[in-house]
């Protein structure tokens, strides 16, 4: 009997995929501003009441305005009582905030896309308060979105450059092809209402603020005729996590004469082609 050769296969095993480590974080864009109106309306101290384009007091620019999510993973705000209050409206009862954790969650099976039911580790990180908003009649997130309007000629900021605040859902969807996004909306304004409800935005949804909205508005009171470059930024503080923080800011350049501002009705404000040279 001969001596035959021994073939030897030596199998080389690399380090396992660690797939949990790999996360889904939201991506928010602001879309386009839509439905710019110039009008009137009375000023009043009652913060629950809408005046939105209805008689004299001042003249305000009012506009719709939408915030995508266009990441691997949705914005989801889980209320998080253990979580001291900080940062909260100084004007709200204590038993009406809560401080809110973003949800991020994690690929389990390494397919690289969310799916709810599969992906469920998370982690979470605190990122602001939620507080009842007593002008919408429901719960918010505190600092959102801001919304701000430029003078192109001298570059100065003439209105706004506060923060305001909303309740998150899936209002309507962009893009429901998008790796991770559901066919149907996930996050209802049924949470809204409540101080413990988890809120959020889908990816391939949006959620939109429509013009007659309180804090839909910017002051334009007074100002002279000429271009100006109207802004809105998401998330500008930077409280969330996000895979781009990069594209949160929208600008459009307008038109606009406060004096043309009709009683008890709107005009539409005129959109220019060429690019704001003002603001952030």
């Amino acid at each position: 009997m001969g001596l035959g050769s021994v073939v030897t296969s030596l199998l080389i095993v690399g380090p396992p995929v660690a797939s949990a480590l790999v996360t889904f974080p939201p991506d928010l864009q602001t879309e386009p501003f839509t439905g710019i109106r110039l009008c009137q309306e009375r000023l009043d101290g009652d913060a629950s009441k809408s005046y939105a384009c209805t008689g004299t007091g001042r003249t305000v620019i009012r506009f719709s305005t939408r915030v995508g999510d266009h990441g691997a993973g949705p914005l989801e705000l889980v209320p998080d009582p253990s979580v001291r209050l900080s940062g909260c409206p100084s004007d709200v009862p204590a038993d009406e905030e809560v401080m809110v954790d973003e949800r991020i969650y994690r690929d389990k099976n390494g397919d690289g896309v969310f799916e709810r039911g599969t992906d469920t580790g998370h982690t979470d990180h605190v990122a602001g308060c939620k507080y009842y908003h007593a002008a919408h009649h429901h719960y918010h997130f505190d600092d959102y979105a801001s919304y701000s309007l430029y003078a192109e000629a001298t570059g100065q900021l003439v209105s706004g450059g506060t923060k305001t605040s909303f309740c998150l859902t899936d209002s309507g969807n962009f893009d429901i092809s998008l790796p991770g996004a559901p066919q149907q909306p996930y996050y209802s304004s049924s949470t809204c209402g409540s101080l413990t409800g988890i809120d959020g935005t889908s990816v391939g949804w949006f959620d939109t603020y429509g013009p007659t909205l309180p804090g839909q508005e910017l002051d334009v009171t007074a100002l002279p005729s000429g271009d100006y470059c109207l802004v809105t930024i998401a998330d500008p503080d930077n409280r969330l996590i996000e895979s781009n923080d990069g594209n949160n800011t929208r600008k459009v350049r307008i038109h606009l004469d406060p004096s043309q501002a009709p009683v008890n009705s709107y005009i539409s404000v005129q959109k220019l082609k060429a690019p704001c040279t003002a603001g952030p």
